[in-house]
């Protein structure tokens, strides 16, 4: 993982309202550092460009990927499994 493996991913606000320990699970899986997030007002949810050995190398110059998350729970409702599928 270097500086240059960038996606954009978002995490809906009413997760990090009601249950912040499952953003920082997703997180944790994705080996995820934030170095930017956003929201605007009238907006579902957090926005974020993260570091992350799951997110492909990007260019210079080059747009960030946004991914979707693909969340897999256990039977006691941890996250077990985060995958990352790019969509731009």
């Amino acid at each position: 993982m270097n500086k240059r493996n960038l996606g954009r991913f978002e995490l809906p606000f009413k997760m990090l309202d009601n249950e912040p320990e499952r953003a920082e699970e997703i997180f944790r899986l994705l080996k995820a550092v934030p170095v930017e997030a956003y929201a605007h007002l009238y907006q579902s949810a957090v926005k974020y460009i993260a570091i992350s050995e799951r997110f492909r190398e990007v260019a210079k110059g080059e747009d960030v990927p946004r991914y979707r998350l693909i969340l897999t729970q256990g039977e006691d409702g941890s996250i077990d499994t985060v995958e990352a599928v790019e969509i731009d």
